[in-house]
């Protein structure tokens, strides 16, 4: 990891010691391909370090809003609170 504008090396190592702890929950993270508000590498940060998790990644940019999008999410979450 490097280190991010503003907060340099030591807000990226708190970031990656938050992201090792144990989930008290099962994550799910949805993101675009193209996302320019969160960047794909920010994803494949998150997927690198504590608990299991969800992801999926859609084609386009935020959140790749597409027709199935939200009923994947509605989905996901249905499976996991049932």
């Amino acid at each position: 990891m490097g280190t991010t504008p503003g907060g340099g090396a030591q807000t990226v190592s708190n970031a990656a010691n938050v992201l090792r702890q144990p989930a008290s929950f099962f994550p799910v993270i949805v993101n675009g391909k193209e996302d320019l508000q969160t960047p794909i590498a920010d994803l494949y940060i998150l997927l690198e370090y504590g608990s299991p998790k969800s992801a999926r990644v859609f084609p386009g940019g935020h959140m790749g809003q597409t027709p199935e999008t939200l009923p994947t999410i509605i989905n996901w979450l249905k499976n996991e609170l049932s």
